[in-house]
């Protein structure tokens, strides 16, 4: 299941947003397109930007709940593409919950490396595990339940959903509303420097704004 946001009803591709951010700080005038590499340049700075995002909690667009069905006796599972749980590798797990059988939901407690270290007996077992810790390992990250389940339960997490990269210019995608002008001015500062322009004041504004 997938907490719901409305996206905008068109697509936007890369290179819409290029050729908004090229024109924002004038390296560009309007009704000219981009040279070839003008337009790498912008949508190298414009992923480096989308994934700098990825660890900030309000450039997500929406939280996924995804569930990964435990198995009895095994305390660890991986998370990402080809994982056991196949999904994107999250880098940030905001919450997670346990589902018995009966369809009945339990809390499960998200605790950091040092807490999982300190406990002195890892292999105790129970039917509901009630404590999580997430290692975000490359390229596939760590779950590490605790007590270790014995039963086949379903744990599901909530994971932060980043907007993704552009494969290239013609890459188009739907947009939560409010995304493309934050993304469309804070790129035209984020390539301002390449390009040895100094953005306007107005521009700088609305990219503090925006986002």
């Amino acid at each position: 299941m997938t907490i719901i946001v409305t996206l905008s009803g068109t697509a936007v591709a890369a290179s819409s947003m290029i050729d908004r951010a090229m024109r924002l700080i004038s390296q560009i005038s309007p009704g000219v397109s981009p040279t070839t590499d003008e337009y790498t340049t912008g949508l190298e700075a414009l992923n480096a930007m989308l994934d700098s995002w990825r660890t900030e909690r309000l450039a997500c667009i929406a939280i996924q709940d995804e569930s990964l069905t435990l198995v009895a006796s095994q305390a660890s599972y991986t998370i990402g593409l080809g994982g056991d749980l196949n999904t994107n590798r999250p880098v940030k797990i905001e919450g997670a919950y346990l589902v018995d059988s009966g369809g009945v939901s339990y809390q499960v407690n998200l605790i950091e490396y040092d807490e999982y270290a300190s406990i002195g007996l890892k292999s105790s077992t129970s039917t509901l595990p009630n404590y999580l810790y997430y290692a975000p390992d490359m390229p596939l990250g760590n779950l590490w339940v605790y007590p270790v389940p014995s039963a086949a339960n379903t744990l599901h997490v909530l994971t932060w959903t980043p907007q993704m990269a552009y494969t290239t210019t013609a890459t188009t995608a739907y947009l939560a509303p409010g995304w493309e002008n934050a993304i469309v001015y804070n790129l035209a500062m984020e390539i301002a420097p390449e390009f040895e322009k100094v953005p306007s004041q107005l521009v700088l504004q609305m990219a503090q704004t925006t986002k």
